[in-house]
């Protein structure tokens, strides 16, 4: 039969009928309505949609990409845009990533067209025959690439901090590049491994006595605890440590200078492997953070310390003393912070008024009894 434009096709198979079956209860003439249901095709399968990536865990991990890879996805992104318009067309956009090494799936990369496309520009004709590297379809959206360049580069420093020389920056923590490093999955898969090894290390030490610091110590000619990677693995023959490419790899990705990609920092790989326990580890980290803090307040009372300084030096005393001074150091082209800035070792503002005399007479200004006074009674802060 031909129901809606479909073929069914019904098979009839015979039966015997019983006393049971409720068709042995039709009389002569009888009619039963049967109800035939054709075959309904199979249901589709149930796939449940998968949440979408964050787009602040995408772009942790392009950071960490460019961390480790030391190579800036500017690079990559500039060559398609000769006008340094900071736009770019969409395919471009991709075109750039793969050519950094950048790998993400489909979802993901929609997630930054969503994030960083300029909702006013599109690449128009205008602009299409004004330069041909720009894409050939008319209205397709472009993309920031600037402000994707400047989200990610955020790892390594604040950009246009030279304009600002008196913006106050947030110190980094002292575990960013470790949790940053969490979010790699070949990193988590390491740790265990590098885990093993540094304790292996700590229990060979531990046995033998060894201290580890002179022969590392040996190759650090500028004392800024760090050597070549060559030069550590000489230190580990030298304290025979039993060593192997594999541990090799680990420790030099682990303990690699973020700054110089050829050093490592031996004085880190010292401090773990000689560390007793995982409470004293756990010490050491808090002893970090409380060094974080101090540093945090010292900054700040610094700043403090400068505001007062600016507002000290708007109520400078106007007396015709003071013009004098002025005049002959103008005259001599004297500048006076050259000769008190070497009796300030700590950058303070202030100086003694013996040394004060002292600094005074190096500069060939000679100052009269009365000028003098008049110094120490203007600018003399009797609370230091």
């Amino acid at each position: 039969s031909t129901i809606n434009g479909q073929t069914r096709t019904l098979t009839l198979r015979t039966r015997s009928i019983g006393e049971d079956d409720p068709l042995a209860a039709l009389k002569p003439g009888q009619t039963s309505k049967f109800i035939m249901k054709a075959d309904k095709p199979p249901l589709p399968e149930f796939r449940p949609e998968t949440k979408a990536p964050n787009v602040e865990v995408l772009l942790e991990r392009l950071k960490l990409q460019e961390l480790r890879e030391r190579e800036r996805f500017a690079e990559f992104m500039k060559d398609y845009d000769p006008l340094r318009t900071g736009l770019i067309a969409r395919n471009r956009f991709r075109s750039a990533l793969t050519l950094a090494k950048v790998e993400m799936s489909d979802r993901e990369f929609e997630m930054l067209v969503d994030r960083f496309t300029d909702p006013n520009k599109r690449v128009e004709q205008e602009d299409l025959r004004a330069h041909s590297n720009l894409d050939t379809s008319d209205g397709q959206p472009t993309i920031r690439w600037i402000d994707f360049c400047d989200a990610v580069d955020q790892i390594f420093t604040t950009k246009y901090l030279e304009k600002e020389p008196t913006k106050v920056v947030d110190l980094p923590s002292l575990s960013t590049l470790h949790n940053l490093a969490v979010i790699d999955p070949v990193y988590a898969e390491k740790k265990e491994d590098l885990k093993s090894v540094i304790k292996e290390y700590h229990q060979i030490v531990k046995q033998r006595r060894v201290f580890l610091k002179p022969p590392f110590q040996d190759f650090d000619w500028h004392n800024n605890g760090r050597i070549t990677k060559r030069q550590f693995e000489q230190a580990l023959n030298a304290v025979q440590l039993p060593i192997s490419a594999r541990r090799l790899q680990l420790l030099n990705e682990h303990y690699m200078d973020m700054n110089i990609p050829s050093d490592i920092n031996y004085l880190a790989f010292l401090r773990d492997v000689e560390s007793e326990n995982e409470e004293e580890i756990n010490m050491r980290k808090e002893e970090e953070q409380l060094i974080e803090l101090a540093v945090q307040r010292e900054l700040e009372t610094t700043r403090k310390f400068k505001e007062l300084k600016e507002s000290l030096r708007e109520h400078i005393p106007d007396s015709e003393l003071l013009r004098q001074i002025q005049a002959r150091s103008r005259q001599k082209a004297i500048r006076w912070k050259d000769f008190f800035i070497d009796n300030d070792k700590l950058n303070t503002g202030y100086i003694l008024q013996s040394r004060f005399r002292s600094c005074a007479d190096k500069t060939g200004i000679e100052l009269t009894d009365e000028e003098f006074a008049f110094v120490v009674a203007n600018f003399c802060d009797d609370q230091q």
